[in-house]
C-alpha cells in the first residue's frame, strides 16, 4: 500500500449555516389565538388580527426572527427531511460555488491519476457546542457537492442535466471505482478564530485500505476482533514505528 501525493484545500471559517431568504416574514397574533399575559387588552381588527390599544400596531408572534434572515444549519438529516427542493438547492449551489472557487485558488487544475485511486478526506476544526450537527450529518452534504466541483461535465458516464459552471474537471470521474475511499475527522478546537475545513485529496495505490493501514498499525498489540481487550499496553502513536 502506497500514498503518493496528497492537495489539501483549507477553507477558513467555512459555514455551517446557509442563507434560504433575506428575511422571514412576521406572523401575527389572530382571533382564537390564547394571547401572552403582555398582550392583555389587544383589540382585534376587523380582519381578526390582534392590534396594540395604544399603537395600533399589528401584534407580532416571532418578534425574535421577523424581518431577520432565514438561516438553514448543514445537516443532511434535516436537508433531506422534509425541506422543499428549492431550499434544499439553494443549500447545494451555495456549497458548489463555495468548493468552486476555493478550489480553483488551492488545488491543480487537472490530477492525472493514471491506475492509481484517490482518498478523500474532510477534517473539521471547529468548537464544539450541542448545535453542531453529527459529523455524518455535517460532514455529507461537504463531501457530496464538494466532489461534484471536482469532477467534469463531459464525463460520458455522467447523465448530462442542469448547469455544470461549478464543475471544474480536477478529476476524471467520481465513481466508486476511482474514489474507493472517504473519510470524515472532526478535531475541537479553542479558539473561532482557528475554525476551518481541510479537504485533501490523497493519491493512493490501488491496493490501498483505510482498514488494512489500521490493522498493520496495531498488529503488534494482538488486539481481540470482538473488543474487551485487557491488554494493559496503550498504543502510542507518537512512539511506534511504523512505516506504509
Amino acid at each position: 500500500m502506497k500514498i503518493y501525493n496528497k492537495w489539501t484545500c483549507k477553507i477558513k471559517d467555512y459555514p455551517t449555516e446557509i442563507k434560504v431568504s433575506d428575511s422571514k416574514r412576521a406572523q401575527y397574533w389572530k382571533k382564537g389565538d390564547t394571547l401572552p399575559i403582555k398582550h392583555q387588552g389587544a383589540i382585534l381588527d376587523v380582519n381578526g388580527i390582534y392590534r396594540d390599544p395604544v399603537t395600533h400596531q399589528k401584534l407580532i408572534k416571532n418578534t425574535k426572527t421577523a424581518g431577520k434572515p432565514r438561516m438553514l444549519t448543514i445537516n443532511a438529516q434535516k436537508i433531506y427531511v422534509g425541506i422543499h427542493h428549492s431550499v434544499r438547492s439553494k443549500i447545494v449551489n451555495e456549497l458548489h460555488s463555495l468548493f468552486n472557487r476555493e478550489f480553483k485558488a488551492q488545488l491543480p487544475k487537472q490530477i492525472d491519476l493514471g491506475a492509481n485511486k484517490v482518498l478523500i478526506g474532510l477534517h473539521f476544526y471547529d468548537v464544539y457546542n450541542s448545535k453542531l450537527p453529527d459529523l455524518d450529518n455535517l460532514a455529507n452534504l461537504f463531501v457530496k457537492c464538494g466532489i461534484d466541483c471536482l469532477t467534469t461535465a463531459n464525463n460520458p458516464n455522467q447523465v448530462k442535466t442542469g448547469e455544470y459552471s461549478h464543475k471544474l474537471g480536477i478529476l476524471l470521474d467520481d465513481k466508486i471505482i476511482f474514489i474507493p475511499h472517504i473519510m470524515y475527522e472532526f478535531t475541537n478546537i479553542d479558539d473561532p478564530k482557528d475554525r476551518r475545513l481541510e479537504f485533501s485529496l490523497y493519491e493512493v495505490s490501488e491496493d490501498f485500505s483505510v482498514e488494512k493501514l489500521c490493522d498493520e498499525y496495531t498488529e503488534n498489540l494482538k488486539l481481540p476482533e470482538n473488543g474487551n481487550n485487557t491488554d494493559s499496553r496503550i498504543l502510542d502513536c507518537d512512539s511506534t514505528n511504523s512505516t506504509f
